[in-house]
């Protein structure tokens, strides 16, 4: 979650509270309205008032992030496994309580080797097509990661829980330890906010040159064909689906382009 998100408050399905309450029914309620509806995020470690990230120190938060996930696993019935996240200086960790299947490792995860546990909801999801395919989710983020020029990702299995660790870009400083500003995006600050797209492909490294590159083959491929899908694209791009979705949400955002229509029987229009 980026500062700008943050700062535009509280929404139906984002909740703020400065700490973590000691005592759980405190923002139980949240949990159960969110768990009853379409799913919401509650955010620890903001004023609820000005939007303000004050944060947690490193010593106890860890702490805090078990408390919370040991009340929300046994208050709530039918059992509720929170996926909890760490927004750190350097990283976003995202924690996801329950052991691997015995029979997956790491090594095979990054190959996009996966293995249903629900298969029910599985299902559910193939159909929705909430899913892109099954396990392509690891290796969409080590090739997201080498695109963007970022520190490859991190995989932990801790026996309890699983983990993976996502890195932001380190900034330079000086002999005293100050960050240069001219090496800071619009969207960082002092408590480590994701790099914004617009700062990362602007950039003059290769990576970002090859990013811009795909940007622009992917509005040239619109133009010659303004009904082409998500999963063409794709195939015509050589990038994943992920980096598709992410291209034409940037594109929309800075006003390249244009939907018009439905997403299933609309058609994309170049604005120049």
């Amino acid at each position: 979650m980026t500062i700008e998100e943050i700062k535009t408050g509280e929404k139906d399905n984002v909740e703020y509270k400065v700490d973590v309450p000691s005592k759980s029914e405190q923002y139980m309620r949240t949990v159960v309205a969110f768990a009853n509806a379409n799913g919401g995020q509650l955010v620890f470690g903001v004023e609820n008032n000005t939007w303000d990230v004050v944060g947690f120190t490193k010593e106890g938060v860890f702490r805090k992030m078990d408390a919370i996930t040991n009340a929300i696993f046994d208050s709530c019935e039918p059992k509720i496994t929170p996926s909890i996240s760490l927004q750190d200086d350097d990283r976003l960790e995202v924690t996801s309580p329950g052991m691997l299947d015995t029979e997956l490792t790491i090594e095979q995860m990054k190959t996009g080797l996966s293995r249903i546990r629900n298969r029910g909801i599985a299902e559910v999801f193939a159909y929705m097509h909430m899913i892109e395919g099954w396990g392509s989710g690891i290796p969409d983020m080590f090739m997201d990661a080498k695109q963007y020029g970022l520190p490859e990702p991190t995989l932990e299995d801790r026996g309890s829980d699983f983990r993976v660790n996502l890195y932001r870009r380190a900034l330079e400083t000086d002999l005293f330890g100050v960050v240069n500003p001219k090496n800071i995006g619009d969207n960082e600050n002092g408590g480590g906010t994701d790099y914004d797209t617009n700062s990362t492909i602007s950039g003059t490294n290769g990576t970002n040159l090859e990013a811009a590159a795909d940007m622009e083959r992917l509005i040239a491929i619109i133009r010659t064909n303004e009904n082409i899908t998500q999963k063409e694209l794709v195939k015509e791009t050589g990038v994943s689906l992920r980096t598709v979705k992410r291209m034409i949400a940037e594109l929309k955002n800075t006003g390249r382009i244009e939907r018009i229509g439905s997403n299933r029987s609309g058609k994309w229009a170049v604005k120049d």
